[in-house]
């Protein structure tokens, strides 16, 4: 019985979630999302949305902490030998869509966005820094981390209009020349070259 339960309870969750997506990729601001307009359009009770949540935003706080979850668990299986796994992971933001358009355009969240970031793309971006200056590594991280946040905003926003492939090979060609510029522990004390 308690299986069926679960069962159950993870289904109406599933429902609420897809019906809050549904919702959030129309532009409605999720302020301006009733629960009744919600169960309308999941097609339950509230009732039923007060037995699993108190608020709508809860339902939104879950939906962004299981992509962070699926997100961990996606790089942690990422090899670090090139910057062939920044392709899998625009992969997996393009195979998400639907989540990614809402979560990164329609219902944006700065600390959501940051967390993101930082647990996908930065952690790839993490092998270089042994050789930088300790000094400009966390500076580097938030030009990284920012310039990042905004290029996968603005091909989400075009809807793709560039491949994967041309995606990536563009943020590696703006970060690499970046990277020339970071001081190394040799230079540590030095003035950074100027161009």
């Amino acid at each position: 019985m308690n299986v069926i339960n679960n069962q159950r309870s993870r289904k109406t969750k599933e429902q609420l979630r897809n019906a809050l997506l549904q919702l959030l990729e129309q532009n409605i601001s999720v302020d301006d999302i009733s629960v009744s307009k919600l169960c309308n359009t999941a097609g339950l009770n509230r009732s039923t949305f007060y037995s699993h949540y108190s608020v709508i935003n809860d339902i939104l706080v879950e939906i962004r902490e299981g992509v962070l979850e699926n997100l961990a668990a996606f790089v942690a299986n990422i090899q670090y030998e090139d910057y062939s796994s920044l392709g899998v992971l625009l992969s997996y933001i393009r195979n998400n869509d639907n989540i990614f358009r809402v979560l990164f355009l329609n219902a944006t969240d700065e600390e959501f966005e940051n967390r993101f970031i930082n647990t996908g793309y930065v952690s790839l971006a993490r092998e270089g820094h042994r050789f930088w200056n300790k000094q400009y590594i966390k500076y580097f991280n938030t030009y990284l981390l920012n310039g990042t946040k905004f290029i996968f905003k603005e091909w989400i926003k075009n809807n793709y209009d560039i491949s994967i492939d041309e995606l990536q090979q563009l943020i590696i060609i703006l970060n690499l020349s970046n990277l020339d510029s970071v001081p190394t522990i040799n230079s540590m004390g030095k003035t950074p070259k100027s161009s």
